[in-house]
This record gives structure tokens, sequence and C-alpha cells, in this order.
């Protein structure tokens, strides 16, 4: 074997292996290299790619959250806040009593489109109804219908709500808590809720009308612009 070895190198075939086999053991070093950093650039580029797109992907949702914080902030300053006068005038009209209800607007908007959150089946019943309780109905007595004006901030408005009592309770006193809602909008078409609520009792002495209690709710928005359409 070693002498084998010792021929091969005397007639330099070894050295000539050498010279072959080494710019061949080179070349492959320098491709498995090449293919590494082939792979580690295509790595570097994949993973640039991902880091842009989430950039941007960011991007995109904080200016989406600022258009939509900004969007809600205008909503605010322009929601219509209304606050029921305390005042409540009534009367009787053929035997049945009647609140004189005001309100004025005392938000930052403009409210358009006012009308009474009425009482969906009893339509055909009862005039306008807005309000049910154990021993009466309470409605428009007049058509709360504000469509054609507004309630600009300061504004005021009004409506009649009349008492229609149950045939059983006619001879209780005329006692009750009455709560009912209206509907507006704002400039931005945005659908409101607000509801109020008052307490009142009649004397039975000489049937005059005391307001105990008023209490306003604040407007709460049920559909927005986008929404409808």
């Amino acid at each position: 074997m070693l002498e084998s070895i010792a021929w091969l190198n005397e007639c330099g075939i070894i050295d000539l292996i050498g010279i072959i086999v080494s710019p061949i053991i080179s070349i492959i070093i320098l491709w498995l290299t090449l293919k590494h950093d082939k792979k580690q650039f295509r790595i570097q580029i994949q993973k640039q790619e991902k880091e842009h797109r989430e950039n941007i992907e960011k991007t995109e949702q904080q200016h989406k959250q600022l258009l939509k914080q900004q969007k809600e902030e205008n909503r605010i300053a322009a929601m219509p806040y209304f606050v029921m006068d305390k005042k409540i005038d009534t009367y009787f009209e053929n035997e049945t009593l009647y609140f004189t209800i005001s309100f004025t607007n005392e938000g930052n908007g403009t409210a358009i489109e006012l009308t009474g959150k009425y009482i969906a089946g009893m339509s055909k019943d009862y005039l306008c109804p807005m309000c049910e309780t154990i021993s009466a109905i309470y409605g428009c007595g007049c058509p709360f219908d504000y469509e054609t004006n507004v309630a600009n901030p300061k504004g005021t408005c009004r409506f009649d709500m009349y008492q229609k009592r149950n045939a059983e309770n006619q001879g209780d006193m005329n006692i009750d808590e009455v709560t009912f809602s209206i509907l507006f909008k704002d400039m931005y078409l945005n659908l409101y809720e607000q509801q109020f609520m008052f307490i009142f009792g009649q004397s039975a002495e000489d049937r005059s009308i005391r307001i105990m209690r008023v209490s306003v709710g604040t407007p709460a928005l049920t559909e927005t612009a986008a929404e409808e359409n």
C-alpha cells in the first residue's frame, strides 16, 4: 500500500489529483456558499416584505382608528340634547287631561326630524300612543311631527300629550309615572332616542295637577347615517 502511494507520488499523480480536485472542491464550496447566501438573502427579503406589509397595515389601522375617533368626536360635538321643562302646563278638553310638554335643545348641534317613539301595535286603537301604565295610555294629542322644522341649540319645541284612563281605574286617585321617548336626527343624519319621565298627581278637591318630578335621560345613538344608507 505504501509502495503504491510512493509510486503515485513519484509519478506526480497525487499532485495531479490535487490540482484537479482542489478547484472542484473550491467550486463546490463556492456553490454551497452562494446557495446559502441566496437562501439567507431570500429569507431576509421575505422578512423585510413581511415587515413592510405589517407596517402598512399598522399605518392603515392607525389611520382608520384616527378617522373613527375624529368622526365620533364630531358626532358628539354635533349631538343635540333635549331638556324637558319642569313646568308642564295642563288642561282639560272634553274631560280628557292634556299635558303641554316643552323641550329645549341644550346640545351643541341642531336636531332635525323630531318625532315621538310610538308603541307598536296600539296605533289602531289610540292616537300616537307613547306610554302605557297600569292605569292609562298616554299619547300625542296633536301630531308630534317636526320633520319640516329644526331645533337649533337653545331652540325649543313642544307637543301636547293626552291621558286616556282605563275604565276600571276612573274612580281611583289620578296619580301616575309617565315614561316616554322622542326620536331625532343630528346634522349628520345619525338617529337618536332620548327618554323622559315625569310623575304627576291630581287633586281630588279641585282637579288641579301637580308635577312632582321630572327626569331627563341621555340621548342614545340608535342608528348611524352609514347604517341607514
